[in-house]
């Protein structure tokens, strides 16, 4: 699986499971957003994590083994 189909198939299954509310705060590994979730209507929080440098951070990882 390519990953803009892993990403768009990850925001779908999130989407489904919560709804998301307002900015909360952010630096310089992500966003945190206030959401809801869906099936409880549990307040929680979630940080959206910069994809990018998880994956290069990842290969620089295998890279060094």
């Amino acid at each position: 699986m390519n990953m803009s189909l892993c990403v768009e198939y990850s925001r779908k299954l999130f989407d489904s499971l919560y709804e998301v509310g307002q900015v909360l705060g952010g630096g310089g590994f992500g966003t945190v957003y206030s959401a809801k979730r869906r099936y409880d209507d549990l307040p929680v929080s979630y940080r959206f994590a910069f994809i990018i440098i998880i994956i290069y951070l990842h290969e620089m990882v295998i890279d060094n083994s």
